[in-house]
């Protein structure tokens, strides 16, 4: 995306268009001049500005974030814009976050909980089956990610959690086929073997 700085100052005399940019935007050592910092912690500083986006020919809210390493050296920069001038640059990079986490449950409802299989017609009814395809993941998030301690959360996949209740019911319905008591059997090392069986590595 390329960004320039607004011209800010006196016009060019004489004849012509005015100036209205003030060069480019370098997103690894932005100009304090037009890029103030909004929020600064250890690990990461965030700055605000508004800028003018050549692709879009308009100006746009920019919420620009440094990751920091050890030393305080830039590793890595994200880059979050709003055509909305009003708002605060740490809410247009909250709105991004909440942005990508509807993103990632529309997915795993569209991939693993029938959020496309509705054959309603009835705009009540569709938005009942929405809602409760999207509450699923949520469900199935909080009961194997939630409970975790922070040190162990990783990525979430509902794949994974699909195949654990699988295969923890296929014993369960074999154990009631012939007859047998499951419960001396749950915690047995081979039963728990099985229940990750199918597991899918995340990046």
């Amino acid at each position: 995306m390329a960004l320039c700085y607004r011209h800010t100052g006196p016009g060019a005399q004489g004849r012509g268009r005015r100036n209205t940019f003030a060069g480019n935007v370098d997103v690894k050592n932005p100009d304090p001049g037009h890029l103030t910092v909004c929020c600064e912690e250890p690990g990461f500083r965030r700055y605000k500005a508004v800028v003018l986006c050549k692709a879009f020919k308009r100006r746009l809210k920019v919420a620009l974030m440094h990751e920091l390493d050890t030393a305080g050296k830039v590793r890595r920069v994200k880059i979050c814009a709003s055509t909305d001038l009003q708002l605060t640059g740490h809410r247009v990079f909250i709105y991004y976050k909440r942005h990508f986490q509807m993103k990632f449950q529309h997915r795993d409802a569209k991939g693993h909980k029938g959020l496309e299989h509705c054959q309603r017609r009835n705009l009540g009814r569709m938005n009942f089956h929405h809602n409760l395809s999207t509450t699923a993941v949520s469900v199935a998030r909080a009961l194997h990610w939630y409970n975790l301690g922070e040190q162990r959360r990783g990525a979430f996949s509902i794949s994974n959690i699909k195949a654990r209740y699988y295969n923890e019911l296929m014993p369960e319905r074999f154990f009631c086929a012939f007859g047998k008591t499951a419960d001396p059997l749950k915690n047995h090392p081979r039963i728990l073997f099985t229940r990750n069986f199918g597991d899918k590595a995340i990046a």
